[in-house]
């Protein structure tokens, strides 16, 4: 795939047949040190802690209810319902930031490890 959010919306929507759970993406991301840069900050931290299921997360995003993502560039703050939006938006150069704020190589790495990891209890 030619850019990173629809690479991203892909493994969202639970259609690739490598990745059949789109909520390890959420977790990923819940563990992530880097993603308290653009996600909700309390989500991250019930996330990372157990507190909350990345499924029932997953449900509310997928329903519009809840926005966990947001673009934190001066003069914009919008919120987004996927990462994949929000990806979309920093590849469009919307506002300020850009692609390589969201340290997408950095994800990827994150990914494999928590997906090969034995005991993460999702392989």
């Amino acid at each position: 795939m030619r850019k990173y959010s629809t690479l991203i919306h892909h493994l969202e929507t639970g259609k690739c047949p490598s990745f059949h759970d789109p909520s390890r993406l959420v977790l990923c991301l819940g563990k992530w040190w880097y993603s308290p840069l653009y996600m909700d900050l309390d989500l991250h931290a019930h996330l990372r802690t157990g507190r909350t299921d990345p499924q029932d997360l997953l449900t509310l995003m997928d329903d519009g209810s809840l926005h966990p993502f947001l673009c934190r560039a001066e003069g914009c703050m919008k919120t987004f319902g996927h990462l994949s939006s929000l990806v979309l938006h920093c590849e469009s150069q919307a506002c300020g930031w850009d692609i390589a704020r969201l340290n997408m190589p950095g994800l990827e790495r994150e990914m494999r490890q928590l997906c090969l990891r034995r005991d993460s209890g999702i392989s």
